[in-house]
């Protein structure tokens, strides 16, 4: 007698033993990174037919009956793997990698390719990136020189490389300029000059110098009020009004307009005894006009000061002779002759036609000189000879009397030492131009309108500090016009360079200029090459300032000055300090100057069947005939997952279902034991008849 039952539940027991070794697995490996949980389904084994169908009769009399089977218990269909996506879970590390979405790492060890979701990696003492369970090598694509290659191998980082300097090449000047600067220059001023009175001059009388009883200025001169008195031997008086309105008659402004009106009055019909004039010494000369008699003459004033100075014209004048007052000079002007001209007490400088007067003077530490002949030329022609040999785009002008030398904006043209000297040592004209402490008073110190700096790196890995300065200049042509000076000094060693480009000078200059709607329209040079003081190439730098007629570089508006350097190339070298990876695969080094290179990039597999893949254990597959062969790419190509960093997969085991699962499992496992019981009982009894 066969008891099919029997077997169907031993059949039984041995399956639900597979789904709890399944069960018992996943929940073995619920904190398992990357782990992917089975599942176990099962089938009817073969069945046993007691009797077929039958038809119904042919005339209709009977129906057909259906089969009698008998199962004779069931087997493991299938054991599945689940791959849906586990969670994502923070780590910290750079080196772990989770996968969001399909595909699998790729590993080697060797001899054999093996697949992965477990993305905790680290790099051994080779430089390998390899897997930290099972030590097995990633593979990807690896990078030189910061580019990717083609071929799919072992990833290796250059562990302790360093990355070579890169020397600085371009830089880009971007900002604004400040339109409404002006230019801040070294001011120089001397003391104050005068300049003898000539016929002509015509200088109000109120203000000369007078040289010789009075030694001072004239002052207190009241318009209406103020006034001379001359008497002549005849007892010919005439009262002369000072005034500072409209001259006529007995007025006067100017001692030009006195002598006018004495000699009207005095040469007259009826008088005939004198005339008056300025001499070229600047004195107010009467002369008598009797060939031969003398003419007693007395000439007073209610202002003191001028008093004083005509004290000497009350005299007796000798047969066809002359007398003088004190000399007098006027605060000096440009159109006054160089003879001409005096200190502030009245002492002549000295000044002869045909001397030379010859300059000397520091421009941003170069010397300049220059020579200028004195001949009938005015202090102002002087002054433009002496702009021209300082090649001044500002001023040099009299002012007040005091001659004002304004040097051009910026630091690198600061005046100092300016010497003027008479070649035959004329000490008065000495004593005001020369470079004696004190003759230049400086009222202003030569400054930059803006100043801005970047760091440039040689082929070396030096550092240089490279500084621009800009300062305005004069509008020219309808443009504003600028000077820009580069220096450079070695960072290290505080150095200066000289710019092989510039004549080794130790500034590169050039110029720049804006149109009227502060759009860049000139910058010169486009380059500058500095002379490195190491044994590094000579740095070449190119200064990118934008597009002309454009507003994408420099500009120049009323705002504050703002123009920076960007886009500066060059870096120092710099060994490797850490890695980081990005959702790419990319694996960056980053250096210690800074910089960051590609070093390699993971790829991530695809199988057209990823279910039949095989387990290998240590969270590895290896795939099948039936998984289809591996296609690698890069992450999030192809419909590949992209990657987390610094995290990793967790398991996809549920464990809720697990523990029902179990509970299914255990009681399967219970009730096919008491059909075994079962079955057990009855071939107990049936052995009971036997006996």
């Amino acid at each position: 007698m066969s008891i099919r039952s029997l077997l169907s539940g031993v059949s039984g027991l041995r399956n639900f033993q597979f789904q709890l070794d399944v069960v018992g697995n996943n929940i073995a490996n619920s904190q398992t990174p990357g782990f992917k949980s089975q599942r176990v389904t099962f089938q009817d084994l073969l069945t046993q037919t007691i009797r077929g169908a039958t038809g119904p009769s042919a005339d209709g009399s009977t129906g057909g009956t259906n089969p009698q089977e008998v199962g004779l218990g069931s087997s493991v269909g299938a054991i599945d793997t689940d791959l849906t996506q586990g969670n994502i879970l923070s780590t910290g590390r750079l080196t772990d990698l989770a996968i969001q979405g399909e595909g699998f790492y790729k590993l080697s060890d060797g001899t054999s390719t093996y697949f992965s979701r477990a993305g905790a990696f680290d790099i051994d003492a080779d430089g390998y990136f390899v897997s930290t369970t099972t030590g097995y090598i990633v593979q990807g694509y690896n990078a030189t020189a910061g580019i990717l290659g083609t071929a799919v191998e072992n990833i290796q980082l250059p562990v302790g490389i360093v990355l070579p300097a890169q020397e600085t090449d371009t830089v880009s000047l971007v900002g604004n300029l400040d339109a409404s600067a002006s230019q801040i220059g070294t001011v120089l001023t001397t003391d104050q000059i005068i300049a003898i009175e000539s016929a002509g001059d015509d200088t109000d009388l109120d203000g000369l110098y007078s040289t010789g009883d009075l030694d001072a200025r004239i002052a207190g001169l009241q318009s209406g009020t103020t006034s001379v008195t001359l008497t002549d031997e005849a007892a010919n008086t005439e009262i002369y009004t000072y005034t500072t309105g409209t001259v006529s008659g007995n007025f006067f402004n100017s001692l030009d307009d006195l002598a006018a009106a004495i000699t009207v009055d005095f040469n007259a019909a009826g008088y005939n005894t004198l005339t008056a004039a300025l001499t070229t010494s600047g004195e107010l000369q009467l002369t008598n006009l009797d060939g031969a008699a003398t003419e007693a003459v007395t000439v007073s004033s209610n202002n003191s000061s001028l008093n004083t100075a005509l004290t000497d014209l009350t005299a007796t004048i000798g047969i066809a002779g002359t007398i003088t007052s004190d000399e007098f000079s006027h605060t000096a002007i440009g159109t006054d002759p160089l003879v001409n001209l005096r200190n502030a007490t009245g002492t002549t400088l000295g000044l002869l036609a045909g001397d030379t007067i010859n300059l000397s003077a520091d421009v941003g530490n170069n010397n300049i000189t220059g020579t200028q002949l004195v001949l009938a030329n005015t202090v102002a022609t002087w002054l433009g000879s002496i702009k021209i040999d300082l090649a001044l785009e500002a001023d040099v002008e009299i002012t007040n009397g005091q001659v004002v030398i304004t040097g051009n904006g910026g630091s690198l043209y600061a005046l100092s030492d300016v010497d003027l000297t008479s070649n035959l040592g004329a000490a008065a004209f000495d004593a005001v131009y020369d470079d004696t402490t004190g003759n230049w008073s400086s009222s202003q110190t030569a400054a930059d309108n803006y100043s801005t700096s970047f760091l440039a790196i040689d082929s070396d890995g030096a550092a240089h500090t490279v500084s621009v300065k800009f300062n305005i200049r004069d509008a020219s042509g309808g443009l504003a016009q600028w000077v820009w000076d580069m220096e450079s000094v070695e960072t290290s060693s505080g150095t200066q360079e000289l710019f092989s480009s510039n004549a080794n000078a130790a500034y590169q200059d050039g110029t720049l200029s804006f149109t009227g709607d502060g759009s860049l329209a000139a910058f010169t040079p486009s380059s500058a090459t500095i002379v490195t003081t190491g044994i590094a190439n000579d740095l070449l730098i190119t200064l990118s300032t934008g597009t002309i007629g454009a507003y994408d570089g420099l500009v120049q508006f009323e705002n504050s000055s703002s123009a920076r350097f960007s886009d500066i190339t060059g870096y120092a070298s710099g060994e490797l300090q850490t890695i980081t990876a990005n959702s790419e695969g990319i694996i960056t080094g980053n250096f210690t100057n800074g910089q960051n290179q590609t070093l390699a990039q993971l790829v991530l597999s695809t199988f057209d069947n990823p279910s039949g893949l095989s387990r290998s254990g240590n969270n590895l597959f290896k795939s099948t005939i039936n998984s289809g062969v591996a296609s690698d790419g890069a992450p999030g190509v192809g419909g590949r997952g992209s990657l987390v960093p610094s995290a990793l997969e967790g398991s996809n085991v549920d464990l809720a279902a697990e523990f029902v699962n179990l509970i299914t499992a255990q009681r399967g496992f219970q009730t096919n034991a008491r059909v075994i019981t079962t079955a057990d009982t009855i071939l107990g009894e049936l052995v009971r008849i036997v006996r």
